[in-house]
């Protein structure tokens, strides 16, 4: 043989055998592919962070869960990042954590606030723009109370259980003087 059919012979068994890796490649990459994408997929038990975050499309945070104080914080945002809702603990008597939820204007003060008194008794309240309580329901001291204020926090109106049971309801005057009205003793209710 001439030296330019050993070399030819030569290169055409490097192209064989690099067909064969090629077919190799392609077979291994088409296997892994497959195997892929009919493995069965686990969801993990615990998912932990200190922060998380939903953005929109522009990347803006939508929804926030995080810790603050030891405890757990969601808050709800608008399109622009305002605040506008807040789920999280606040600490009572003892240092015991007690759950509040408040929704919140533009300017970021209070709207409503739905949670619990120092003393662990529901109450939910309600404020003007400026961040202002203007009508509170709650429990003082075992008995249901409803308080009405103006625009500058004074007392309007108030609703609760008077000193010898039964309902006491009363109006405020600007300069702070109460007229009262007190449910008088009645039987029990009639029932049919």
């Amino acid at each position: 043989m001439s030296v330019n059919e050993d070399r030819i012979a030569s290169l055409e068994n490097q192209v064989r055998r690099q067909r064969r890796w090629n077919i190799a490649l392609g077979a291994a990459v088409m296997a892994g592919g497959l195997m892929a994408a009919t493995s069965v997929r686990t969801v993990p038990d615990v998912i932990q962070a200190k922060k998380f975050e939903v953005v929109n499309d522009e990347g803006t945070a939508v929804v926030t869960l995080r810790s603050s104080k030891g405890s757990g914080v969601i808050m709800n945002h608008d399109q622009m990042g305002t605040r506008t809702f807040i789920v999280s603990n606040t600490e009572g008597k003892d240092g015991m954590s007690q759950g509040q939820a408040r929704t919140l204007g533009s300017n970021g003060k209070s709207l409503v606030k739905l949670g619990s008194t120092e003393n662990g008794e529901g109450v939910l309240s309600t404020h003007g723009d400026e961040g202002r309580q203007v009508v509170r329901i709650g429990v003082l001291k075992g008995s249901g109370i409803v308080a009405i204020s103006d625009r500058d926090g004074d007392a309007l109106a108030l609703i609760a259980e008077g000193l010898e049971g039964g309902g006491v309801f009363t109006a405020f005057e600007d300069n702070g003087q109460g007229v009262s009205w007190t449910a008088p003793e009645i039987g029990p209710p009639i029932v049919n």
